[in-house]
This record gives structure tokens, sequence and C-alpha cells, in this order.
């Protein structure tokens, strides 16, 4: 149970933005053109053997520390560590294993968040943009009519001497 909560951690904290990023990657690669495509295959079988060598280190960094072969039934602890491991219950693993596994899932949680807060911040640049430039066009489009506006003012002035009235009523 120890050995699959510790493997389970390092497969979530070391290979799996990793593996996300390939996978990523390697939905591209359909869109790439025929040309490319070699050199795109040539790049991912890279990366693949990238993340292979890093979660290979990982897992024997892992195996040092605890003096734990992961890979076999029965353990061969070493030293003090290898005895700390054999002793250790379910329930202190679990214990143990709980803060890391809600930590990733907080962390993972609040990624997603800031990839909403992205998207709503994006969109209100967007509506501000656009409202800026809705501003400006009927500030101009005021503008341009002002002269028209000031020909229907001295038109329809009252002539000196006469009233509102008496303009009207040679229309």
């Amino acid at each position: 149970m120890v050995k699959n909560t510790i493997l389970k951690s390092l497969q979530e904290t070391t290979l799996q933005g990793r593996l996300t990023e390939f996978y990523t990657e390697f939905q591209k690669l359909s869109t790439v053109s025929d040309g490319e495509k070699e050199a795109q295959v040539a790049k991912l079988r890279a990366q693949y053997n990238a993340i292979i060598k890093e979660g290979k280190d990982e897992y024997e960094r892992l195996q040092d520390v605890f003096g734990v072969d992961y890979g076999s039934s029965a353990a061969k602890p070493s030293a003090a560590i290898g005895e700390g491991v054999q002793r250790i219950t379910e329930d202190t693993a679990n214990a143990i294993a709980g803060p890391i596994i809600g930590t990733f899932e907080q962390a993972t949680k609040i990624a997603n968040l800031m990839g909403k807060h992205y998207a709503i911040a994006t969109q209100a640049l967007d509506m501000a943009v656009k409202t800026e430039a809705n501003t400006r066009r009927g500030a101009n489009a005021g503008e341009s009519a002002l002269p028209l506006l000031n020909e229907i003012a001295r038109n329809t002035r009252p002539k000196k001497g006469g009233s509102l009235s008496d303009s009207y009523s040679k229309l």
C-alpha cells in the first residue's frame, strides 16, 4: 500500500505535467504538413524518451532515499530508513500521502480557476476595446454632425425684432 501511494505521488508530481505537454504536442501532429511530420515525430520521440528517463531517474532516487526496491514484491530495506519504511503502517502512509495528494489537487483546482479568471479578464479587455472603438465612432459622428446642427440652429433662429412664433409662421 505504501509503495503504491509513493509511486502514485511520483506519477502525479513528476510525470503528469510532462505527459500532458507530450500529448498536447502529439495531438498537433495531425495538423502538421507531410514535409514537417518527420521532424515533428523525431521531436516527439526525443520528448518521450526524456520523460521516460526523467521518470526512471526519479524512481531510482525514491529507491535510494527509502532503501526500497519498488519493483519487487519483497522490499529489501537498507539501514535505518529501510527499518522505518518496514514499520510504517497504512494509516501513517495515508497520513503522509493525504497532504501531498491534497496539495496537488488544490494546485490543480487553483490552476483551473486561474484559467477561468484569465478567460474572464480577456473577455473584459475585449469588451473595453470594443466600447472604446464605439465611443470613438460616436464622437467622430458627433463632430461631423456639428456643422449641420449649427446650420439648423442658424436657420431656425428668430429674426431680430421678431419672436420665435414669427419664424414658425412662415413654414
